[in-house]
C-alpha cells in the first residue's frame, strides 16, 4: 500500500499510518468508500461525506484517492458540487466493481 504520511510529516503521522495499515483500518475504509460510490454514483467526495454523515470530509476524500489509485472507482466528469458550490470530480464504480 502506498504511503500516506509525507517524509516531512512528524513521526506521529508515520506511526498513525503504520497503525492504520497494520490494523486494516485503511483497507476497510477504502472498501467502504468503494461501496459508497457504488450506492451513490455521480457524487463528489464531499457529497458522499455529507450523505454518510462524516463530519471530517478529509477521511472520505483521502480514501477516494486510494480507491481511485487501486482502480476501484473512476471519475469521468466534473460538475458543480452541491456542498461547496465549486467544480469537483464525480465518482463511479469501475466495471469490475459494478458486477460485485
Amino acid at each position: 500500500m502506498g504511503d500516506i504520511a509525507r517524509n516531512s510529516d512528524p513521526e506521529t503521522s508515520h506511526q498513525a499510518e503504520q497503525h492504520m495499515n497494520e490494523s486494516g483500518g485503511r483497507q476497510s475504509m477504502i472498501s467502504k468508500v468503494a461501496e459508497m460510490v457504488a450506492e451513490h454514483q455521480d457524487k463528489t467526495g464531499r457529497e458522499l461525506a455529507k450523505i454518510y454523515n462524516y463530519p471530517d470530509t478529509s477521511v472520505v476524500l483521502k480514501r477516494i484517492s486510494d480507491a481511485h489509485n487501486r482502480g476501484l472507482i473512476r471519475s469521468t466528469e466534473t460538475r458543480k458540487c452541491t456542498v461547496t458550490g465549486r467544480q469537483a470530480r464525480t465518482w463511479f464504480p469501475t466495471k469490475d466493481q459494478q458486477s460485485q
